[in-house]
């Protein structure tokens, strides 16, 4: 709002209160960080914005320094498991007919 304000540090400050309410904005919309304190301040946050028309930053995705943050690739893709349905009849072995059912468990042996 001060027109003698350096243009950089105008920047700064913008990005400064645009960051604080996106996390106060978030903290907010999950239930388990609500409280009716970060409520009401959001409200007065966003009622001085609006009152003064006070512009938006320009991005999110810097530093308060200006310098912008170059998000992480992803991590490489994990290989691709097998299926049941691919695995080969050969490494399936076949019950042999004659041999006696092994016990579960101790007290089915009894």
């Amino acid at each position: 709002m001060r027109p003698n304000l350096a243009a950089e540090l105008r920047d700064r400050v913008q990005w400064i209160r645009a960051q604080t309410l996106h996390e106060l904005a978030e903290a907010q919309a999950d239930w388990h960080g609500w409280t009716l304190r970060g409520a009401g301040r959001l409200a007065t946050a966003q009622a001085i914005v609006a009152a003064y028309h006070l512009p938006p930053p320009r991005t999110l995705n810097r530093q308060c320094d200006g310098r912008e943050v170059v998000p992480e690739p992803p991590p490489a893709a994990l290989a691709p498991v097998e299926s049941s349905a691919a695995i080969s009849a050969e490494n399936i072995s076949e019950p042999d007919e004659n041999a006696a059912a092994a016990p579960l468990t101790a007290n089915a042996a009894r």
